[in-house]
């Protein structure tokens, strides 16, 4: 019996010893995601599970408050309920989304590894750009860490976030101008990975994003969705779980 707790002990101490390696190496892969899991030990203040600067004003906490009741409501309704608590992070300028979120430019990114965050600009700050990244923490939350990852490209992932994005820029409407009536769509098999996804110009990435949401549109139902993320979870295929 001590022979056993000497050898957990030494498991013990042994992982104790990697965690620092595995901590450096995870910040030079991903330092943003690293940044927000150390973030309570920042000087951003918490109240509940949105973190802001000293100096951030009230009346912008009232408004990002009330976005994120807004978001809730339009993403409970497309799935019947919520399943994850992500924590919010507000960045009041460009430095800090850098470092928080990403440098491409996007209003909002949500990052999901030991939980949900997600990093909010200023131009982040409507019900649109928060309810798709809520999406797309529910999503993870439902899948697990892997299969999120892994298992369904990112065409689905971004054309299931944007059914309660309502922003005009990715209508069908516009969708329908920039693609010739729906003749020159992209090919969505081919958008798998977020490198294929997020390449090209400003216009070819909208028309990935309309695309997807168009497609997904007309997938969608809540069975169906429940039907693929029950089928994934036990290693079903993306694609023939999509059928």
């Amino acid at each position: 019996m001590r022979r056993g707790r000497r050898l957990v002990s030494r498991g013990s101490m042994i992982i104790l010893l990697f965690l620092p390696i595995i901590a450096l190496g995870h910040y030079f892969v991903f330092p943003e995601e690293t940044r927000c899991i150390l973030i309570d030990f920042t000087d951003f203040k918490k109240t509940d599970n949105l973190y802001y600067k000293t100096g951030v004003p009230v009346s912008t906490i009232f408004s990002i408050r009330n976005f994120i009741s807004q978001a809730e409501k339009r993403d409970s309704d497309f799935l019947g309920s919520l399943a994850c608590k992500p924590s919010f992070i507000y960045c009041d300028n460009e430095t800090d989304y850098a470092l928080y979120g990403n440098k491409s430019g996007s209003p909002a990114c949500t990052h999901t590894k030991l939980g949900a965050y997600i990093v909010l600009s200023r131009n982040g700050l409507n019900a649109d750009v928060i309810a798709h990244e809520i999406l797309h923490a529910e999503l993870y939350q439902r899948l697990g860490f892997f299969k999120y990852q892994f298992a369904i490209p990112v065409w689905f992932n971004e054309g299931l976030a944007m059914q309660t994005d309502y922003r005009a820029e990715f209508s069908e409407d516009s969708l329908k101008k920039f693609s010739d009536g729906f003749r020159n769509l992209p090919e969505l098999k081919d958008l798998r990975t977020g490198s294929q996804f997020y390449s090209g110009i400003e216009r070819d990435i909208l028309l990935n994003f309309s695309a997807a949401r168009y497609e997904v549109k007309r997938w969608y139902t809540k069975d169906k969705l429940t039907h693929l993320i029950t089928a994934l979870t036990h290693g079903t295929r993306f694609a023939d779980a999509y059928r």
